[in-house]
């Protein structure tokens, strides 16, 4: 077995993943002669990899052709999955299942990124198993708890036998762990991909781009009221303090940065002009910009 701490990035043939701040994964052997057998016959199970990922807000992981099977578990925080022209929104005690073959991106959400444990394996028939459990065609299991099951799969790293017989021993722990979350899976609308996700998605790719919710309606082809009313349905807030709130967080982080004026941060964020983006600076923060950078020392 093989230990790694604080991965940043990821990219190999099928892998592509940034915005890590800190990941302790386990990664475990298999002979040669094991991984021929599976990958060939497309028979056997061995598990791959176990860990915790600490992700920051602009971590994104893409595969194009996953060669593991990928169950994780979302210890804080919130984010996204993109899997057969789906969008998912995960949070706070929800697991998800990305199959072996699937192609497929998840990301943190940018004001609350998601902090998760995850185990991967390789066994190209494990889809049959979750058929007969009706598991096949769910990606997302929202409020089970398997963090003790896949506490239990974490203790195989202080096991000193080879990988085959680890492999066993978490075959075991796995199907435990499906046959818990059948129990438990219930059919949830809210991860369908409705008008509010859809919203929430423009909103945190145009922190630096979008002028007015107008804009959103175009875009959606979905009058203002409507919109407003799903967004704060589903999120407890309008899409104008959910996006306010957004821009603060990086006005804050901006105004650590000397480099930028006042008056660049307020183009940058696309308030109408300096005084604009310093009242409500203010009124979110207590502080003027000018005065937030003097209690952190910037000059």
């Amino acid at each position: 077995m093989r230990k790694y701490k604080s991965r940043l990035s990821i990219k190999g043939k099928n892998v592509e993943a940034t915005g890590i701040s800190g990941e302790l994964i386990c990664v475990f052997k298999l002979s040669e002669d094991s991984k021929k057998e599976i990958f060939t016959s497309e028979k056997g199970f061995y598990l791959w990899m176990t860990g915790i990922t600490n992700p920051n807000p602009e971590y994104r992981v893409n595969r194009d052709k996953s060669t593991v099977g990928i169950l994780e578990y979302i210890l804080d925080g919130e984010g996204y999955i993109e899997i057969d022209n789906k969008i998912y929104h995960v949070k706070k005690g929800d697991a998800y299942y990305l199959p072996y073959g699937s192609r497929h991106t998840y990301y943190a959400d940018k004001i609350n990124p998601f902090k998760k444990m995850f185990v991967s394996f390789i066994c190209p028939k494990f889809n049959d198993f979750l058929k007969i459990l009706g598991l096949d065609n769910q990606i997302v299991f929202t409020n089970c708890n398997i963090k003790p099951d896949l506490e239990t799969l974490f203790k195989l790293e202080d096991i000193s036998e080879v990988s085959e017989v680890v492999s066993k021993n978490a075959l075991g722990i796995i199907l435990s762990t499906f046959l818990k979350i059948s129990e438990n899976a219930k059919e949830m609308p809210s991860y369908k991909q409705d008008l509010a996700l859809k919203v929430k998605i423009l909103l945190d790719n145009g922190v630096y781009t979008i002028k007015s919710l107008k804009e959103i309606c175009v875009e959606l082809n979905v009058n203002k009221s409507h919109i407003v009313t799903s967004f704060k349905n589903a999120f407890g807030r309008t899409p104008y303090k959910y996006l306010l709130d957004l821009r603060m967080k990086h006005a804050r982080e901006l105004l650590l940065n000397p480099s930028y004026s006042i008056n660049d941060i307020s183009n940058i964020l696309c308030f109408y002009d300096s005084y604009t983006f310093s009242k409500a600076f203010k009124g979110k923060t207590g502080y003027s910009p000018s005065e937030y950078r003097r209690l952190n020392n910037i000059h």
